[in-house]
Formats: C-alpha cells, sequence, structure tokens
C-alpha cells in the first residue's frame, strides 16, 4: 500500500545565503544579491525551494542540485525506515477478517501466515502468534476464577460457563494480534 501526499500544499521555503567577509549587514546582503539578480541574472542569490511533494517538485530540486553543484537534501517519506512485509499485511487482514466475520480458520490461517513469515524475528513471531493468544485465554480463565470465588463482582451462578465467552475472546486476541503485527511491520527502524 502507498499513500501519495503530493496534493498536500506546503509553504515555499527560501534559503537565506550567509554573508561575505565585507558584506555590511545581512539585509544589505539579501537586498544586493535581489538587485543583482534583477539586472544581469547572474550572481550569488537565495534559491527557493520547490514547493510541494510531487514527482514535479522531487524533479525540480535535482535540477537545482545540478545547477548549483549540490546535493538535494533528502527528504523522509512516510515509511522512510522500512518497507512492511507483504505477507505480514495480509495475516493482519485474514486475523481483522476473521474476527470481523466470526471464522475460527480465516484467524487460524492469519496466525499461520504470520508464524511463517520471515518480516518478523523469532521472539516477536511467537509472541504475536502465541503470546497474545495465550495471554488473552489466561486472562479469560484468571477472570472466571476470580469470579468463581467471589472476588470481582457476585459470585458466578451454576449455569454460567466458562467457554460461552472463548469466541468473543479469541476474536479479541486476533484484532490485538493484527495490530501488533501492523506495528511491528510498520515500525520505522533507526539508523
Amino acid at each position: 500500500m502507498h499513500i501519495d501526499f503530493s496534493a498536500v500544499d506546503e509553504p515555499e521555503t527560501a534559503t537565506v545565503p550567509e554573508p561575505r567577509d565585507g558584506d555590511a549587514a545581512p539585509g544589505a546582503a539579501d537586498a544586493a544579491a535581489k538587485d543583482g539578480a534583477a539586472a544581469d541574472g547572474s550572481g550569488d542569490r537565495a534559491v527557493a525551494a520547490p514547493a510541494g511533494r510531487g514527482r514535479a517538485a522531487r524533479k525540480a530540486a535535482k535540477e537545482q542540485a545540478a545547477q548549483g553543484g549540490t546535493a538535494p537534501a533528502a527528504r523522509p517519506g512516510l515509511m522512510a525506515g522500512r518497507r512492511p512485509a507483504p505477507l505480514l499485511l495480509l495475516a493482519s487482514a485474514l486475523l481483522v477478517g476473521g474476527a470481523v466475520t466470526r471464522t475460527v480458520l480465516v484467524m487460524l490461517v492469519g496466525w499461520a501466515l504470520a508464524y511463517l513469515s520471515r518480516g518478523l524475528g523469532d521472539r516477536s513471531r511467537k509472541f504475536a502468534v502465541l503470546g497474545i493468544p495465550l495471554l488473552s485465554v489466561t486472562g479469560l480463565v484468571l477472570w472466571f476464577w476470580g469470579r468463581g470465588r467471589g472476588k470481582w463482582g457476585p459470585a458466578l451462578q451454576p449455569g454460567e460457563q466458562l467457554w460461552g465467552a472463548a469466541p468473543g475472546v479469541l476474536r479479541l486476541a486476533a484484532v490485538l494480534s493484527a495490530g501488533y503485527l501492523l506495528v511491528v511491520t510498520t515500525r520505522r527502524r533507526g539508523p
């Protein structure tokens, strides 16, 4: 998935040349640069950065760099550090889709794809596929144990069952795993 922000307007920025030895004041240097640029089109002058983020702005920046002999400043994009792993994105989509449609088989396929992906390290993979669901089911068991003993709220009635809430907890675990996979696969890595 690629997000294009080329339609977003950005204010124009101008670089100010540093004064040389012998210049009177920074304001005078700007005025002299403007007068000299207007008179004959040559001399040191401030070059405005192209507005926008699109292809035309990048091309104009490269042309200015080629004429001026300086390299354009690299601007980090939305996903500058790392490209997301497509298999992990598919696994996340299957986990969310299985949770929404209440289909356990789709959730199991999503967890299997996440486990088979090479986009995660060993610990991250095991935590996403095994840790989050096991923590969710452990929380359910602990909650019902406390309710059975009367520790959290009124004690359970004889007709209430532990496994009646299990499908909802499994769906919650699938959504949490999908969120974890998305965060891990799209995070930026430092230099």
